[in-house]
Parts: C-alpha cells; sequence; structure tokens
C-alpha cells in the first residue's frame, strides 16, 4: 500500500489532537474526583443537613404570678414586657418612643401631658384598648404599693382624666416631675383585672391578657411558661413562640446555652465570659443601670481643691481597675449618665489616664516635697493627704481602692484607706469624714440625677451645690421636647466635667450567652433583655439519631 506524504501528515495531525484530548480528559476527571474528595470526604466540608426552629427556650426561676400588678420577682419584670406594653418603651438609649401612644403634648406649668393612643389595639382577648384601660392601670399599681415593681413609676402621678376613648390626660406631683419615661409601666385592662389585679394565684385566678407580642399559652409555676405570636398584634408581628423553663440552678445554664437547649442566657455576674469552655459561644456584653464613681468630698481641705480633685481623676487608670478589680465587667464612660444616653455619643474620658498631667497639675497648684520626706506639701507645708472612705463588703470596691492608694501614692500624695462595714460607711460620708469615697448607684429607667447632683439629692454624700445645676436637672424633668432634653444633658455633662464633684470610674455590663444555633441580632437593654426577640430563630445540625426520630 502506497501513503502518501500528505496523508502521513493528517494521521499525525489527529493523533496530536487525539492526544490532547485524551490529556484534557483525564485532567477533568482528575478535577472531578478532588472535588468529589474534597466535598465528601476532607474534615469539615462534609454535607450537613440542618432544621430551622421558631420556638425560643429561655431559662427562668418559680415565679408566682404573671400579674405585674402583684409581681415582685426580676423574671416576672423581664418576661411581662413580652405581653403587656406601656404608653412608651425606652430604646438603646434610654429615649422614650410611643407604643401605645400615638402623640402627646406637655401641659406647660399644669404639670400635666395630654396622650392620644393608637387606634386599632386589641387586647389578645379581642377586646379594644381604651383610655379606661390605662386610668385604671395607673389606679391598681398605686394601690399595690411599695413592693410593686412599677411603684417609683406611678409615685409621681396625681391623678388622670379620660377625655376619649382614645385620649387621657396624665396629671404629675409638681411641674418638675413630668417626663415620659415614668410612662413605661405595663397597662392592664380594666375589663379583666378590675377585680383580681391583686391576685397572687397563677393560674386559677389569674391569666395574663395584654396588647403585647406574645400571648399567654400554657403556664406551669414548677416547669414552663409557654408564650405564642399574637397573631392581631399592632405593630410588627413575632416569628416565633417562647417556652420559658424552670432551671432550680441556675449555675446549669451555661451547660444548657452550650449545647443550644437554652437560646439565650443574660448574666449579671462578673467574669462570666471565663465561664464559657466553648469557643463557638457568643457573648454580648450590654451596659448596666449600675455606676461605679469617685465622690469627692467637696468640704476637705484637700479635694474641695478642684486642681486636686483634677489631678486625682487623671491618676487613676480606670482600664486597670476594671480588669482587674471588676473582672472586666465594665466599661469607661466620660460622665455618670447611662452611656450614649438620649442618643449623644460619649466622648473620650476628658481626665484619661496620665500621671504626667496629674503631676503637672499639683505643681502648678503649689505642692512640692517641701521638706524632702517623700510627701508633696502645699505652700503653707500642709502635708496632701487623701483618706479613701470603702465599704468592707464590697470586694471589687476594696479592690479598686487598693490600685487608687498606688496610683496616688506614685505622686507622693499621702494616701489612706479607711474601711467599714456599710452602716460605718455611710455613717462617715454623711459626717464628711474622709476626702474621697468609692460609691455606686443603681438607676432606676428614669436616668433622673438629681438623687446625686442636686444640692438636696438624697444620695448626694459629695456637699456639692450648685444653684445653675438644681436648675438645670429640674427643666430636664419639667415636660420638655426631647431635643430640648438633649441640649440640657449637654450642659449638665459639661459642668459636671468642670466641676468634678464625681469622676465615673465605669459603668457595670451585663452579658446575653449566645446559643450556638441561635440566629438574629441579640441587642438587651437593662431594663429589656428581650429586645428584639421577635425575630430570632435558632438552626440547628439534624444529626442521624434526630432524622430517624422523625
Amino acid at each position: 500500500m502506497n501513503i502518501s506524504t500528505g496523508e502521513i501528515k493528517k494521521y499525525l495531525q489527529k493523533r496530536k489532537w487525539l492526544k490532547y484530548g485524551i490529556i484534557a480528559f483525564l485532567a477533568l476527571v482528575l478535577l472531578a474526583s478532588l472535588f468529589v474528595f474534597q466535598k465528601d470526604f476532607l474534615p469539615g466540608n462534609d454535607k450537613k443537613e440542618y432544621r430551622i426552629s421558631s420556638e425560643m427556650l429561655f431559662p427562668m426561676g418559680r415565679i408566682k404570678t404573671l400579674n405585674p400588678a402583684a409581681s415582685e420577682d426580676e423574671d416576672t419584670y423581664y418576661i411581662t414586657k413580652l405581653i403587656y406594653e406601656g404608653l412608651f418603651e425606652l430604646d438603646n438609649t434610654l429615649t422614650p418612643q410611643p407604643l401605645l401612644a400615638d402623640s402627646y403634648e406637655f401641659n406647660k406649668g399644669k404639670g400635666s401631658v395630654d396622650i392620644k393612643l393608637k387606634s386599632g389595639v386589641k387586647w389578645h382577648d379581642g377586646k379594644d384598648f381604651t383610655a379606661d384601660d390605662v386610668r385604671f392601670t395607673i389606679t391598681a399599681l398605686k394601690a399595690a404599693g411599695t413592693k410593686c415593681l412599677y411603684a417609683e413609676q406611678v409615685s409621681n402621678i396625681s391623678g388622670t382624666s379620660v377625655k376619649d376613648d382614645d385620649e387621657i390626660v396624665i396629671y404629675f406631683n409638681d411641674e418638675n416631675n413630668v417626663s415620659l419615661d415614668q410612662l413605661t409601666f405595663p397597662v392592664l385592662p380594666e375589663h379583666r383585672y378590675s377585680d383580681i389585679y391583686y391576685s397572687k394565684t397563677p393560674e386559677d385566678d389569674f391569666r395574663p391578657v395584654g396588647t403585647g407580642p406574645y400571648e399567654y399559652k400554657k403556664f406551669s409555676e414548677a416547669a414552663y411558661l409557654e408564650l405564642g405570636a399574637y397573631e392581631d398584634y399592632h405593630g410588627q408581628k413575632a416569628q416565633n413562640s417562647i417556652k420559658f423553663i424552670v432551671l432550680s440552678n441556675r449555675d446549669n445554664a451555661n451547660r444548657l446555652v452550650e449545647s443550644s437547649n437554652i437560646s439565650v442566657l443574660f448574666s449579671k455576674e462578673a467574669g462570666r465570659a471565663a465561664k464559657i469552655s466553648k469557643k463557638n459561644i457568643d457573648t454580648v456584653d450590654f451596659p448596666a443601670n449600675e455606676v461605679e464613681y469617685i465622690g469627692y468630698n467637696m468640704e476637705s481641705p484637700s479635694t474641695s481643691k478642684k486642681s486636686v480633685r483634677k489631678a486625682i481623676a487623671y491618676a487613676i487608670d480606670t482600664k486597670t481597675i476594671i480588669e482587674e478589680c471588676y473582672y472586666n465587667s465594665g466599661l469607661q464612660n466620660d460622665n455618670l449618665y447611662f452611656p450614649g444616653y438620649l442618643g449623644i455619643k460619649s466622648e473620650k474620658d476628658p481626665y484619661n489616664y496620665s500621671t504626667g498631667k496629674a503631676a503637672a497639675l499639683l505643681k502648678r497648684a503649689g505642692y512640692k516635697d517641701r521638706d524632702n520626706d517623700g510627701y508633696l506639701e502645699s505652700t503653707d507645708g500642709t502635708r496632701l493627704t487623701i483618706n479613701i472612705a470603702v465599704d468592707s463588703g464590697n470586694a471589687s470596691r476594696i479592690s479598686a481602692a487598693e490600685y487608687i492608694k498606688d496610683f496616688l501614692d506614685n505622686l507622693r500624695i499621702d494616701t489612706y484607706i479607711i474601711e467599714g462595714d456599710w452602716n460605718a460607711y455611710l455613717a462617715r460620708l454623711n459626717s464628711k469624714n474622709y476626702d474621697i469615697f468609692i460609691g455606686g448607684l443603681k438607676y432606676t429607667e428614669s436616668m433622673d440625677m438629681r438623687v446625686i447632683l442636686s444640692g438636696e439629692g438624697q444620695s448626694n454624700y459629695t456637699g456639692y451645690k450648685n444653684g445653675k445645676m438644681d436648675d438645670m436637672l429640674d427643666e430636664m424633668r419639667s415636660g420638655i421636647t426631647i431635643e430640648e432634653t438633649r441640649s440640657l444633658f449637654g450642659e449638665i455633662k459639661d459642668l459636671s466635667k468642670e466641676e468634678l464633684p464625681y469622676y465615673c470610674l465605669l459603668y457595670k455590663t451585663y452579658g446575653a450567652i449566645k446559643a450556638p444555633a441561635l440566629q438574629g441580632e441579640v441587642m438587651p437593654l437593662f431594663s429589656d433583655f428581650y429586645y428584639g426577640c421577635e425575630k430570632w430563630k435558632c438552626r440547628y445540625e439534624v444529626t442521624e439519631e434526630k432524622s430517624s426520630e422523625q
């Protein structure tokens, strides 16, 4: 057979393309096999099946009633916020926002506020919400006495006047106690509770009926509470249901969160993060309503001088105190008000830790070691001495006092710690037998600072008095607009920083511990742990055991 040169070339060309085709095919097979291997066999890349659950599981202690007028325990306080609603609610800056109220108008000089109610709101039993319910609630809560969780909020209310089904006027005791943040108490339905608001019986005599996003389903005092989404809710409907489980020992809750048997756990315990053993557990810290501070004796020969007060503030390393004395369960703040109060972002601490600035202030004030004994003296030769008063029953404050003594010793200030039990400590503060004290305050939702900043404040142990400050504090509570309140707050903050009767050590933080399965933004408030929970879901991995059960 004779084969031409051209045919040989064509044959070789075909072989060449065939070769390339085989190589390409083999390459594709190899890549596919690698993909399958990676997908199906490599650790962490196996195929997983998940299920989405809309049931939230939360822990609680044993509660005796879901009646806000009769309840006294903390768990009930937070749980009932899911069932009932107030005329107003506080957002994450403690700014009052209308909830059952639609609009409002302060009656200047009369100590009252006229409130128009939101239309179309239904109680969980289908009845209409009216102004008579608000009037009834205020009467019931005031009659419940001082043990009622909302006693302080209604104590300043002197009376009401119903103008229509959707309009009510609320009167306050005086024109300097008019504020919307007092109107966040839960409103109760008169038609259901008029005869039983005082009842403490949980099941037989009392079934909670509110206007909130969740309605009551089942309750066992010793075991659980079930809430379901209220379908006719006037706002954004809840996308889930909630089951509260009674835990006799809250220490078990950490373990249950780690296993996702509890969706989220709220903790006030310092050093809580250290108790979480799994790395995939998220914790969310949020400001509490507890502030720790230094109080200066404004009548002391040493701390009556502004330069000394400021030097002490500069000398204190608050970051170290938070970490070492409060187990890192706190945050720095530039004033005694709630961090970010009314939406005004906290600024950098004007007395941020600086021993150089502290020493310079003392030097300019004439303090120096005049007799070479290692301590500072004033121009008349008097040694600069600081006595720190502290409650012997508070370990964190004692530890903070020891650190502060070290800080001041480094400035060559002769410093002493004076411990005493609570009664002895209070007696020392009242008699002004100290230079500085370490104290704290737990605020209500109203954030009324007159208690420590006013010259007549019941917890003002510093002796600080300033007429301008008193006037501004009164005006803050006199029924002014949010914008006017913000402006006044800025002035109060500036005056406090300049005169410095107190120095903020830290704001304590609480914590939310999230289960790995929980999906959704957790953004609790000290006044509402379950704020925003209506959108939460849980994503669980389906195991073989669970699959077989299904």
